[in-house]
């Protein structure tokens, strides 16, 4: 998913954890329809059909269907969030073949990096720097404050409660575009409701590939993922 495009740019290449496939790993890169050409929510449709496809064809790929993690950054980790959270049925969509119709769209669990996670608080930062807010009007097809529902259904806050998938999130305290507020929220929701989770927050660093070049930081969700994904071992 996307470092920075705002649901406006970006592409699955480069996939920025393809590294981790030397881990053991097998590595999905997606895409979703930018907001040029699909407004909300076609960008959730299009991951969690995604998801969908990938525990459907498990088998023919050697994969485990109930180890699906998902990874993201920014807009990226927006959706990365909701898959985590998001269990409402408006938000699964009809994309995918029919041999994974009523497959689960759930996630064991998610790493997400400055995501967006309530967009109506973001809209009011005075920390953001509006760059955000203009990517969010062209997501929903107006200003958040004229969409309020849809800006509510599209924030991982709104869905978050017991039962969603850990989460670990990753943010810079000088992030401009994403204010470091948006992970705090959800990291609140979700300790408060029992979901294991954890922010990291990285001193003086702003929005983007910074914070994922830090090898302590990649280090952090490779234990993160082994944790959550890799089978468990015993006697």
């Amino acid at each position: 998913m996307d470092l920075w495009g705002g649901w406006l740019a970006g592409d699955k290449d480069p996939c920025l954890i393809a590294r981790f496939a030397l881990r053991g790993y097998a590595i999905a890169s997606i895409e979703y329809r930018l907001s040029g050409e699909a407004r909300w929510p076609a960008q959730i449709h299009d991951c969690k059909a995604a998801v969908r496809w990938l525990r459907a064809h498990a088998a023919e790929h050697g994969l485990d269907p109930e180890r699906i993690g998902a990874w993201g950054a920014s807009a990226g980790g927006h959706l990365a969030c909701l898959l985590g959270t998001a269990s409402d049925p408006r938000l699964e969509g009809d994309e995918g073949g029919e041999d994974e119709r009523g497959v689960s769209s759930r996630v064991a669990c998610v790493c997400s990096f400055f995501p967006i996670t309530d967009l109506p608080t973001l809209d009011v930062d005075p920390d953001q720097d509006g760059r955000i807010s203009f990517a969010m009007k062209r997501l929903l097809g107006g200003p958040v404050a004229e969409h309020l529902d849809l800006a509510r259904e599209a924030s991982p806050l709104t869905h978050a409660g017991a039962g969603d998938a850990p989460t670990l999130l990753f943010h810079g305290d000088a992030d401009r575009v994403v204010p470091i507020a948006q992970s705090r929220l959800l990291d609140a929701r979700l300790r408060e409701a029992g979901v294991p989770c954890e922010l990291i927050e990285i001193e003086g660093l702003g929005h983007g590939n910074a914070i994922i070049a830090r090898g302590e930081v990649r280090e952090a969700a490779a234990m993160f993922f082994a944790r959550w994904l890799q089978p468990a071992t015993g006697p």
